[in-house]
């Protein structure tokens, strides 16, 4: 049994999303569609996967910090994104873990190649099987990086959400949004919720971002990480500031990532 996870987050703009995916053990890869790599915490370096071989595996400063725990692969084109799982897949990389973000806006790039760039060209028949088929195949593909020969990597996907047929459940075109649950380890919701101090109501109400795992009649949600977890470590419906890590160490205790 590998020391991996897979997950999907769906949420609406600015819940913590990227911030939760974030935390999957480094060094960690962040294919970025969504320009978020900006505004995410430690050090990174950038990767064009078309170009270049990914970068070495981070070494320890004099200061005891590595000179680098993220890298960042920044999407323009299908290809790029493409290119990198090939590499992915290859296993001659430094990365423990890898985060797609998002799968949204992924599609977007397929439908960019499939119209040459036009993205107000409506999609004939073809076209959209084509998209439809490499947007299930990618999920897939990147998924099953959690059980690679020889480096397994946790996958985190997050995606916007919509409500479609009575649900909230990732916003993926086509019936990707119906199939994609089952792919993967956990899926989370993720959203805000103002908290209030129990101990002393004047003081102001906070900001919380949690994640649902647990069962919700109207959102799609879920996890299969108990089985395994100890009781003191088991997962609550309801995560706030949600740690991958954490649960990766809780499940699979000393297996190195």
């Amino acid at each position: 049994m590998s020391g991996s996870i897979s997950a999907i987050l769906h949420g609406d703009s600015k819940a913590g999303k990227s911030t939760a995916a974030y935390t999957v053990p480094g060094p960690r890869l962040l294919i970025d569609a969504e320009r978020a790599h900006r505004w995410l915490p430690g050090r990174k370096v950038f990767w064009d996967p078309i170009t270049q071989a990914p970068p070495e595996a981070p070494v320890q400063l004099e200061d005891g910090t590595m000179n680098w725990e993220t890298c960042v692969v920044i999407v323009h084109t299908w290809a790029s994104f493409e290119r990198a799982y090939q590499w992915l897949n290859q296993a001659d990389h430094p990365f423990k873990s890898v985060i797609i973000d998002s799968i949204t806006e992924i599609q977007v790039k397929i439908k960019e190649e499939i119209t040459g760039g036009n993205l107000e060209q409506k999609l004939q028949f073809d076209g959209w099987n084509t998209m439809l088929n490499r947007t299930e195949s990618l999920c897939r593909d990147f998924r099953d990086l959690t059980e690679h020969p020889t480096h397994p990597l946790s996958v985190v996907i997050t995606a916007m959400t919509e409500f479609r047929d009575g649900k909230w459940r990732p916003y993926v075109q086509g019936s990707g949004s119906k199939k994609l649950p089952y792919f993967f380890d956990v899926i989370g919701y993720v959203y805000r919720e103002r908290v209030v101090d129990p101990f002393d109501p004047t003081v102001p109400a906070r900001t919380a971002h949690k994640v649902l795992t647990g069962f919700d009649q109207n959102i799609i949600s879920g996890e299969r990480v108990n089985g395994i977890l100890p009781d003191a470590d088991k997962l609550p419906p309801i995560i706030e500031n949600i740690n991958f890590t954490k649960i990766l160490k809780d499940a699979f205790g000393d297996v190195v990532f």
